[in-house]
């Protein structure tokens, strides 16, 4: 019975962490740039998602919402943070070509995407 308990909480967990990710998603995707007010939604969505979640899917919205703000340095080290720990997400070096700040970094990116996905042009 407590395994039934614990594995139902887990599953309402996972629901309630899968809707505020679509939340978030949903507002990063809405403007180029966010207003404080969506930004802050955005975050305190982004909050309560990561909460027991190792997926590094937040890390990334979290960036996208930084980027979307106006804070390049925030997303970047959000960025970087995701891609030293998962170096074949596919996903993180995207993320770094979109919010690179130079040339390089943007190569960087696209050097890495193209050892993971060769045949992707």
């Amino acid at each position: 019975m407590v395994v039934a308990i614990v594995a139902c909480a887990w599953f309402v967990l996972g629901a309630r962490q899968a809707h505020e990710i679509a939340g978030a998603t949903a507002i990063a995707s809405s403007a180029t740039q966010l207003s404080a007010s969506q930004a802050a939604r955005a975050d305190s969505l982004l909050a309560d998602a990561g909460t027991l979640n190792p997926d590094t899917q937040v890390e990334l919205l979290r960036a996208q919402v930084a980027l979307e703000r106006g804070t390049r340095g925030r997303a970047l080290a959000l960025i970087r943070r995701v891609n030293s720990l998962e170096p074949d997400n596919i996903d993180g070096w995207l993320a770094l070509e979109r919010a690179a700040p130079n040339l390089t970094t943007f190569y960087v990116g696209a050097y890495h995407l193209l050892i993971l996905a060769p045949n992707v042009r």
